[in-house]
C-alpha cells in the first residue's frame, strides 16, 4: 500500500486529540530543549526529552488510527503529525551522535 505524504501545508486542524496536542506540543520543545542542554552544559536534558517524545507518540499511536480512509483530512494532518515526530527523534539522535534507522 503506497502512502503518499501530503503537502507540508496540508489543514491541521483535524487535530484535536489530547494525545495529538501533546505530541505536538513536545515536539516543538526540541529547539528549547537542544538550547537549554548547551547553555547549562547539561546534555542529559536531550535524550530525556527524546523519551518524552518517544512516550507522546507511542500514546499518540496506541489510541488513534492514522489511516482512516473514512476520514482523508484527518489521514493527512495525522501522516504529517507522525513525519514531524520522525523528523525530531531523528535530529535529536543526530545530536547525540546515534543513528537513527529508517525504517522498523
Amino acid at each position: 500500500m503506497g502512502i503518499v505524504l501530503p503537502e507540508a501545508t496540508a489543514d491541521l486542524s483535524p487535530l484535536g486529540e489530547p494525545e495529538e496536542w501533546t505530541l505536538i506540543q513536545r515536539c516543538a520543545q526540541l529547539p528549547a530543549v537542544v538550547l537549554q542542554a548547551a547553555e547549562q552544559f547539561e546534555p542529559h536534558l536531550l535524550p530525556h526529552f527524546l523519551q518524552e517524545v518517544a512516550t507522546a507518540f507511542h500514546t499518540f499511536y496506541d489510541r488513534h488510527r492514522v489511516l482512516d480512509p473514512e476520514a482523508p483530512e484527518r489521514t493527512a494532518a495525522r501522516l504529517l503529525l507522525t513525519r514531524a515526530a520522525q523528523i525530531v527523534l531523528a535530529n535529536g539522535l543526530k545530536l547525540l551522535g546515534i543513528r537513527a534507522p529508517e525504517r522498523m
